[in-house]
């Protein structure tokens, strides 16, 4: 019984860590993520934000979102960004992403991304 008390205090000491790691994940816009691009690259990021694409099973299976600023969807000049997931979402759903910032990728067939968000995860 005494062993099983050390393993679950052990447990517990390890995944303080990963409580203490999500809550530092910033929140971010998707203009504050295109503007601070190369601050940010490699650093994960939480966006909230509207859906105005979806490209579902594209290149590896992964589904590509566009997504802007929460309310902006409609105004000239603003800023989108994809990213990279493995969940989907509707055109028009607002989402809240956690995200790895990333730097230019070239798809080929004129798709280059300046910056782009992957292994990102819809938070509920």
């Amino acid at each position: 019984m005494r062993a099983w008390t050390k393993l679950v205090g052990i447990v517990a000491l390890l995944c303080q860590p990963l409580a203490v790691a999500q809550s530092e994940v910033p929140l971010k816009t998707v203009a504050e993520v295109y503007y601070q691009g190369q601050q940010l690259l490699g650093k994960r990021v939480r966006i909230e934000a509207e859906v105005i694409k979806v490209y579902k099973r594209v290149l590896g299976g992964h589904n590509y979102l566009r997504i802007t600023d929460a309310g902006d969807a409609q105004s000239p000049g603003r800023k989108e960004i994809s990213v990279v997931t493995d969940q989907t979402a509707k055109v028009g759903d607002h989402v809240t992403v956690e995200a790895v910032v990333a730097r230019e990728r070239d798809f080929g067939f004129q798709d280059r991304y300046f910056l782009i968000l992957k292994d990102g995860v819809l938070m509920p």
